[in-house]
């Protein structure tokens, strides 16, 4: 399988990528297109909180698409 292939199975599963170089890492996304050169995206915003020393994440998704190239 090469990467390309890889993307697109993402893309019809759905899973959430971590968008490398992006914020502080803790960025993931949702692919929505593959194509020859570049993928687009929809981001999603992980906030944590801590409540009773325990840490607790919630995404929530920001409506923010964009496209990073594959070259």
């Amino acid at each position: 399988m090469n990467f390309k292939d890889l993307l697109l199975k993402y893309k019809e599963n759905k899973t959430r990528v971590i968008i490398n170089g992006l914020g502080d890492g803790e960025t993931k996304g949702t692919i929505i297109a593959v194509n020859d050169d570049y993928i687009e995206y929809d981001l999603l915003n992980v906030q944590k909180e801590v409540k009773s020393g325990k840490e607790k994440t919630r995404e929530r998704s920001s409506l923010f698409q964009s496209r990073i190239s594959l070259t």
